[in-house]
């Protein structure tokens, strides 16, 4: 009713304040929206493009008490609206159990048990079945169990019954009702045919019982994801373009636990030993349950870009300060006489230099002081803002997991 009379603008409720106006059905279903709302932002998908559209009545299916749809807006950022559904959530209620009860005859609840036993007033019946098998011969046993049906949903109908339209007081009524006399008659409903039954002769009473708990019907919740759309929708709103070094930059903004790699190693070129220890270190960090791809083909700043492209969180750079073999203080070249420049300009992007000092074990176990602080550590680059600092080898996959699990 709310949704058709306003004007279609969006509400941001917490899960509770939801369940507390009415919004939501029930609790039960409201879970599993504040679930799934983790889990897609969780994944990448932006919160400022999405939505849950509750089903208008003239659109839930019979079986649904309530119904939302998760909805991601694929439009452009700066354009028009483009909503489409990427999951829906139907709150069943007790039908689906009700119905197999019913065309099962199975008992389809569970007993929950209360932490005190409590005493508590039932109504029953105690059909005469001398009058109901003669009066509905075949039906008699289902009008039966259609009266305990109706004592145990609406008692009030047989001590309405009982006081048939007399005029009785609601004490006399009370009374009439619960020893079952009077001459009305209460009408059940069997196979959609209806019967009416002299209360006098159903037995109705009210007992006081001591009971230790209930069987209830449980309820059921039905989501259904699809996993092509929530893909789908992540690759949209995770697609990135900015300007590096002059040159434009396409990238995916994937959260590190759901990009394909984790971490690209590559060596700064392809020769003098550092595709060897680029080598050694993607397969230590592969041996630590990482992703990592490895590539050595073409310039560093192109392998930089092809792995933004594919949503690789961090890029780790093998270099010849990594050998102790750089020349310049501030960047990983090679000695002078080594021929060969260590990029073509593609990258351009400069890191910190941590100019703590450090020492290296040797084979007997002692320690030399470096020559170069920067002697067995690599580069590790991050994609979204392109910084850079330099990490010790010995550390490289603690810091990558930590910051893999946003610990870092």
């Amino acid at each position: 009713d709310a949704q058709h009379a306003d004007d279609g603008e969006t509400r941001e409720l917490t899960i509770r304040e939801a369940v507390d106006e009415g919004v939501v059905a029930d609790p039960w279903i409201a879970y599993y929206l504040g679930v799934a709302t983790e889990w897609y932002e969780r994944i990448g998908v932006d919160m400022g493009r999405f939505r849950f559209r509750q089903h208008l009545a003239g659109e839930r299916a019979h079986y649904a008490a309530d119904c939302w749809d998760a909805e991601s807006n694929l439009g452009d950022p700066d354009g028009e609206d483009d909503w489409h559904e990427i999951a829906g959530f139907a709150y069943r209620s007790d039908y689906d159990l009700k119905k197999h009860h019913e065309h099962s005859d199975e008992e389809y609840t569970v007993f929950k048990q209360y932490d005190e036993p409590v005493t508590v007033e039932r109504p029953t019946v105690d059909p005469d079945m001398s009058y109901l098998g003669p009066e509905f011969g075949g039906a008699a046993s289902d009008v039966a169990g259609a009266l305990e049906d109706l004592a145990a949903s609406d008692p009030g109908a047989f001590r309405e019954a009982s006081t048939g339209a007399s005029g009785e007081t609601a004490s006399r009524e009370a009374g009439a009702g619960e020893d079952g006399s009077g001459d009305g008659a209460v009408t059940v409903e069997v196979d959609g045919q209806s019967y009416d039954v002299p209360v006098e002769t159903t037995g109705f009473a009210v007992e006081e019982v001591t009971e230790s708990g209930e069987h209830i019907v449980p309820h059921v919740v039905e989501p259904s994801l699809g996993i092509d759309r929530a893909l789908y929708t992540v690759l949209d709103h995770s697609h990135r373009t900015d300007e590096v070094d002059g040159e434009e930059r396409t990238y995916l903004e994937l959260p590190p636990e759901v990009a394909p790699t984790t971490v690209g190693v590559f060596p700064l070129m392809d020769r003098d030993g550092l595709d060897e220890r680029a080598r050694e270190v993607a397969a230590e960090l592969r041996e630590r349950g990482l992703s990592v791809t490895y590539d050595d083909s073409g310039a560093i700043g192109r392998r930089y870009r092809r792995q933004d492209e594919v949503g690789t969180p961090f890029c780790v750079t093998v270099d010849y300060a990594t050998i102790g073999e750089a020349e310049d203080p501030e960047e990983g070249g090679p000695r002078e006489g080594d021929r060969g420049e260590p990029s073509d300009g593609a990258s351009g992007e400069r890191g910190e230099v941590d100019q703590e000092e450090t020492s290296t074990r040797t084979a007997t176990g002692g320690s030399r002081e470096r020559s170069d602080p920067r002697e067995d550590t690599v580069t590790v680059r991050e994609r979204d803002t392109t910084a850079q600092k330099r990490v010790p080898i010995e550390d490289l996959g603690e810091t990558l997991e930590a910051l893999r699990d946003g610990d870092l």
